[in-house]
């Protein structure tokens, strides 16, 4: 299995949506989840909660569709850095697997959550901060690292402590 994600072919996506619906089976279909507000949580993840309960109780599969998408995404977004600031020596698959297989291992990032949320945040913070180093005009880059860590807050509460 390492070896179809050690190259780099561009049929890995595909491979890789495929690991993670394998990893997240139980997740996706067996035992779906509908989150709850907790007491960290941000108002504006209390309010997409609130939003999503009409959908959430007529079909209660949605709320762990979204946290696959968004594992996924991150997984993807992940792979795409490593292959954008050549962070390995050669270009393959591998961090967005072992991302993907060290995700199912916590049960928040299994269901939505809000630091499910967060991470997606965090992720975009590090590919922006990857990039830093390279822009002539890095102010517009520093806001919006600022602003993404500021509404992070509004997801999750003790993500206040990155700012």
């Amino acid at each position: 299995m390492i070896g179809v994600f050690k190259a780099n072919n561009p049929l890995n996506n595909l491979f890789l949506l495929f690991y993670g619906l394998l990893l997240k089976i139980p997740e996706l279909f067996i035992h779906p989840t509908v989150p709850l507000p907790q007491e960290m949580d941000g108002q504006v993840y209390r309010k997409i909660l609130q939003w999503l309960q009409p959908v959430g109780e007529g079909f209660p599969w949605i709320y762990s569709l979204l946290a696959f998408v968004l594992v996924y995404s991150q997984a993807v977004t992940l792979n795409s850095m490593v292959k954008h600031f050549k962070l390995m020596q050669s270009p393959n698959y591998l961090v967005g697997m072992t991302y993907l297989l060290i995700t199912s291992l916590f049960f928040e990032w299994q269901t939505f959550s809000s630091p499910l949320l967060v991470n997606s945040c965090m992720i975009a913070v590090l590919y922006l901060l990857s990039g830093l180093f390279t822009n002539p005009k890095p102010k517009t880059t520093l806001f919006n690292i600022g602003l993404l860590i500021g509404l992070a807050s509004f997801f999750y509460f003790p993500s206040m402590a990155f700012v």
